[in-house]
């Protein structure tokens, strides 16, 4: 759970291989960063956000890189008061109990 409650407060510290966005920079000059959901000979779909994926042509990337930055915004607990933070960790622990 501890581990759980440091991703939170510092989510770019230790990103899971799964959660781990792709930095992909295009032959255009832009760049695209999110998580590749799928893989194909010629391509990737990368979901850019909760509900936006962008297909991307493997002939119109330079590079792909991955990313150290985190998808999950800093700062979820700024301005959390101490109650907060131990109902949040109640919580979070509780989620773990029924394993």
């Amino acid at each position: 759970m501890e581990d759980l409650f440091a991703a939170i407060v510092f989510p770019s510290r230790d990103i899971a291989p799964p959660y781990r966005p792709e930095n992909f920079l295009l032959k255009d000059g832009s760049s695209v960063n999110g998580l590749v959901v799928f893989v194909s000979a010629d391509g990737w779909i990368v979901q850019t956000g909760a509900s936006t994926t962008v297909r991307l042509d493997s002939k119109d990337v330079v590079s792909r890189q991955p990313g150290n930055i985190s998808l999950m915004p800093a700062g979820l607990l700024k301005g959390a008061k101490a109650a907060d933070l131990a109902d949040l960790f109640a919580y979070l622990k509780s989620l773990g109990a029924g394993r």
